[in-house]
């Protein structure tokens, strides 16, 4: 399997790529293509073999450059080159952490959507006390009709079945209250139709996310990003207080690091990186979006579930759905 990094992508570019990449080598069975500056790349490389394929540019689309003006000037970006080679059946898989606007508007305008599919949507898995949920959308879509959140949640089952090994995904759709009259014009219209799939399990609230009541949960792409950062936020500043807290208390100096440790393990799930990237679910290919704030290892796990999504043909899973469930 052949998988393409935009090695020129991230906040810790090309550092991280080209670390992520070597910890791949080493534990997947992958070839692995580097497409960015080759100069800055053997640099990094060191005195080390440099095992990968280097397709050579100096030209990347930047974190803050706005997505499809960077798209269409750009011909020659790392993230551009990375998405021609997948549509061009040279890589199987592509991976970027770079500008997530850039990479959604670059695989929708070279590798265009799946066939009943209108907009490609981004999804992140959230570990909870059970197990994991998927939430879809978390930031492509910010303005969505009802039948966009009916096909992002085909997309999440197929996603939630294919890459976390759940038999039968229950959808449930984000709202203020769980009765059906409950919300705004695009919840109780989006109610209507997602009525259709037998899995449909009504609406759940912010809480319910965390309480087993859905394993996909469906929202357009302004509260799922919102969702997203709050959890992440949330986290974060969660686990500063417990070690203030800790800090500050009298227990002996060795049962602190007991529950220091105890305190690793807690937060640890909640760690990105973990988990990797998350594939553009609707497009023609597979693109994993990783993390901008991405480490060599969240970039070894983004390749991980790139090599899962092909292994699994996530793409024609997505495919049978649509057609199953064409509304």
């Amino acid at each position: 399997m052949r998988i393409a990094l935009d090695a020129m992508g991230g906040d810790f570019a090309p550092q991280v790529l080209v670390e992520g990449a070597y910890i791949a080598k080493d534990n997947l069975d992958v070839e692995l293509v580097l497409v960015g500056d080759e100069a800055k790349i053997r640099e990094i490389a060191g005195n080390r073999e440099l095992p990968f394929e280097i397709i050579h540019t100096e030209e990347a689309i930047q974190m803050n450059e706005h997505p499809a003006q960077a798209v269409k000037s750009k011909k020659r970006a790392s993230l551009v080159l990375a998405v021609e080679m997948l549509r061009d059946k040279q890589v199987d898989a592509v991976v970027s952490a770079g500008n997530t606007g850039a990479f959604v508007a670059c695989a929708s305008l070279i590798l265009d959507t799946i066939s009943g599919i209108e907009r490609p949507s981004i999804g992140i898995t959230i570990p909870t006390l059970n197990h994991p949920v998927f939430i879809i959308d978390t930031g492509a879509n910010i303005d969505c009709k009802p039948v966009y959140l009916y096909q992002f949640a085909i997309m999440g089952m197929s996603y939630s079945h294919s890459i976390l090994g759940i038999d039968n995904p229950r959808v449930g759709l984000i709202n203020i209250g769980s009765e059906e009259t409950k919300g705004n014009s695009l919840t109780k219209s989006t109610y209507t139709i997602l009525k259709s799939i037998p899995n449909f399990v009504g609406n759940i609230e912010g809480n319910d996310i965390f309480e087993n009541k859905a394993d996909v949960v469906v929202c357009d792409g302004f509260i799922g990003n919102v969702l997203l950062k709050f959890a992440e936020g949330f986290a974060y500043t969660f686990e500063r207080m417990i070690r203030g807290a800790l800090a500050d208390s009298v227990i002996p100096r060795s049962a602190k690091i007991f529950v220091d440790n105890a305190i690793n393990n807690a937060f640890s799930i909640y760690d990105f990186s973990e988990y990797g990237g998350t594939p553009l679910l609707g497009i023609n290919g597979v693109c994993i979006v990783a993390h901008g704030r991405s480490n060599a290892k969240a970039i070894y796990n983004s390749i991980k579930v790139a090599k899962k999504s092909v292994e699994s043909n996530l793409l024609k899973e997505i495919e049978e759905g649509v057609a199953s469930y064409a509304h």
